[in-house]
């Protein structure tokens, strides 16, 4: 477990976790749950882990493995104690081992091959009384322990292991371009607009050193017009062709 990043050590120690360990062979299926309601009188655990479940099909029948489970998990039922069991099985649907009726919750494991690799899956087939999701999930072995990946899924299918980060490496590149383009012709439209505010600056000096030419002009004509009234010594509001007296 330590491989894992899952130290146990601790809790073995501190004397909350009891590890017990039998071969599917040892003992007959009365006896070895007679063993099991032994262990729970001894340490009444709050929380029980049955693992290795699937080998306990070794010599006797469906139906008898069948029963004396759905008993086991009936007693940890009746004493209030939180179970887990890990069944490994061809199946993939929770019909296996023909207990999943008394599981609060199912999740399949599985593992797919593709481009030479092997992928670990995870799925919630079922969690009774609670909301959960429908998508499939990657899971990994780390030195942290274990990580939950999102699968992608898009028009060719579902990618896990290295398809899937080859898919995301093309998507992050794709994306990637796209914001330059996306910024370059940003970059080209507010060039044109820069150059629109300006070419409209230089209309509006125009208009406005038009104006003040017109302005000048009809300022100058008036000074024209009163030198030559003053010239032919004309009163102010008099016609030209009206002489002084």
């Amino acid at each position: 477990m330590r491989s894992i990043g899952l130290d146990l050590r601790r809790w073995v120690d501190a004397g909350l976790l009891r590890t017990w360990a039998a071969r599917p062979t040892a003992y007959g299926l009365e006896t070895h749950l007679a063993v099991v309601s032994g262990l729970l009188d001894e340490h009444r655990p709050e929380v029980v882990v049955v693992d290795g479940t699937a080998s306990l099909q070794q010599g006797p029948t469906q139906a008898e493995v069948t029963s004396m489970l759905a008993r086991k998990f009936h007693l940890f039922k009746t004493r209030g104690i939180t179970s887990m069991a890990t069944i490994v099985t061809e199946q993939d649907d929770e019909t296996a081992m023909g207990v999943s009726s008394r599981a609060d919750t199912w999740l399949l494991l599985r593992n797919v091959e593709s481009n030479g690799e092997r992928n670990r899956l995870l799925f919630v087939l079922k969690s009774r009384g609670t909301a959960h999701s429908n998508q499939v999930r990657e899971f990994v072995l780390t030195s942290d322990g274990v990580q939950l990946i999102d699968v992608y899924v898009g028009p060719e299918g579902m990618l896990t292991g290295s398809a899937r980060l080859t898919q995301e490496i093309s998507e992050r590149d794709a994306r990637l371009r796209r914001q330059a383009d996306v910024q370059r012709r940003e970059r080209e439209l507010r060039a044109k607009i820069d150059a629109l505010h300006e070419e409209i600056a230089c209309d509006e000096a125009e208009l406005e050193e038009i104006a003040n030419r017109q302005q000048r002009l009809a300022a100058d004509a008036d000074d024209a017009q009163r030198a030559i009234g003053a010239q032919r010594w004309v009163d102010p509001g008099q016609d030209d062709d009206e002489k002084q007296p």
